[in-house]
């Protein structure tokens, strides 16, 4: 008995497969009574039903009539009783109302009054904004422009005022850039960070 507890890692394994074995031997044996029934005519009139409907359903698939019926097979020299066929469906064309050409004129001219109205209103937002955006460069410009000082006249008085600008700056700086040596040609002296 020891050994078996000492080995249990080799049965454990074995002893569940036998009780997976058991369980599935236990459900397997009651469906097989289920699937056999006790009435072989009831298991004769449940397969003729299956297979009637199985070729109606394939024939309304194929857009086909059904074909004539099968004579069913009698069963111990009874015959079943076969229901009528079916009449094939045919489709209906469903009837719209159409609209009245004078109701439908009508609406044309008001979405045509909407439209030109919507147009207009879009005209006149455009123009309004056109109008501000031409205001405020001109706002602008005036915050930006150097005041007028009275100078002597004098060129460093000029560069001195122009200088004061960010504008004049920039200018000043890309003027070195574009009329000065190119930086490459420059000779002893190193590149600024």
């Amino acid at each position: 008995m020891d050994w078996i507890f000492q080995n249990i890692e080799t049965f454990f394994p074995i002893i569940i497969l036998l009780l997976y074995a058991l369980s599935a031997w236990r459900k397997r044996s009651p469906n097989e009574e289920e699937e056999s029934p006790e009435d072989p005519q009831e298991a004769e009139r449940v397969r003729r039903i299956q297979e009637e409907i199985r070729r109606k359903i394939i024939a309304r698939q194929q857009g086909k009539s059904l074909p004539a019926e099968v004579e069913p097979r009698s069963v111990e020299g009874k015959q079943a009783p076969v229901p009528p066929p079916m009449p094939p469906v045919v489709p209906t064309e469903v009837h719209r109302p159409t609209l009245v050409s004078e109701d439908r004129s009508s609406r044309l001219e008001k979405m045509e009054e909407r439209l030109k109205k919507a147009q207009a209103a879009r005209a006149e937002t455009a123009r309004a904004l056109e109008v501000s955006q031409r205001k405020s460069k001109i706002e602008h410009r005036r915050e930006k422009a150097p005041e007028k000082k009275e100078t002597n006249g004098s060129l460093r008085s000029l560069l001195q005022n122009d200088l004061r600008q960010n504008s004049g700056l920039k200018r000043a700086f890309l003027l070195k850039e574009i009329l000065g040596p190119p930086l490459g040609m420059e000779m002893g002296q190193l590149p600024r960070k």
